[in-house]
């Protein structure tokens, strides 16, 4: 009963957005800065509010 299955690596919704972007090095800026970032995009643009007024 020996399962030759390979064990997946679980990897998390953002390291799969990146991958899929095509970057596969070391990113310029940390995790951290890019989920900030991405959160204030989201959040101007479903309030619709201009981003310079934002911050």
């Amino acid at each position: 009963k020996d399962s030759s299955q390979p064990s997946e690596e679980k990897v998390g919704a953002f390291t799969r957005i990146i991958e899929a972007m095509g970057f596969t090095g070391p990113l310029k800026y940390s995790r951290w800065k890019i989920k900030v970032a991405a959160l204030r995009m989201y959040t101007c643009c479903v309030e619709k509010t201009d981003y310079e007024e934002f911050f």
